[in-house]
């Protein structure tokens, strides 16, 4: 048997993730959360009116291909603010927080602590969609926009694309071909 695409793992891991993210925490107590009730802002903030390079900075702690990527640096809730206020007093305009566990070390709680911490910054919730669940988890957050990654949405993209902008999330998509 071929051994599967990393893009494929992650994306089972991720279905056993939201499975248990359904169970733990449903729609309705996510509803619930202060940061559900707030509006997100247009993504596209973080680049109008800007006369600098808008940056999009991102807080990430592991990659599949090189493991943690600081030792000295465990990822937490504290470590995602403490690198998101350097990134902002950097002049980033907006931030990237990887959610993902089992691959990037990330977790969901990394982006409701910083939204917490930096109310008006621009937030990116960066994860592998695969369920329309997940937006409403990034809504959540405190996310103003998510990633939707081509390659793993397929002839669900625009779905995907439709189920988030309902919530108020902007999106961007990664694309890696035509």
């Amino acid at each position: 048997m071929a051994e599967i695409d990393i893009l494929t793992r992650i994306a089972l891991h991720t279905a056993k993730r939201v499975e248990k993210f359904k169970r733990e925490l449903p729609v309705r107590a996510l509803r619930e959360r202060q940061a559900y009730k707030r509006k997100p802002r247009p993504f596209i903030d973080a680049f109008v009116g800007n006369s600098a390079p808008a940056v999009i900075a991102e807080i990430k702690f592991a990659s599949p291909s090189e493991g943690f990527l600081r030792e000295d640096r465990k990822p937490s809730s504290e470590e995602a603010v403490r690198i998101a206020g350097s990134y902002l007093n950097a002049g980033a305009a907006a931030l990237s927080i990887l959610t993902e566990r089992n691959f990037f070390a990330g977790d969901p709680e990394f982006l409701s602590a910083v939204r917490a911490a930096h109310p008006d910054a621009l937030l990116l919730m960066k994860d592998f969609f695969i369920d329309p669940y997940q937006f409403e988890l990034a809504r959540a957050c405190g996310a103003d926009c998510v990633l939707l990654i081509a390659a793993l949405s397929g002839t669900e993209l625009k779905t995907k694309l439709a189920e988030a902008t309902a919530l108020g999330l902007s999106v961007l998509v990664e694309a890696h071909n035509e």
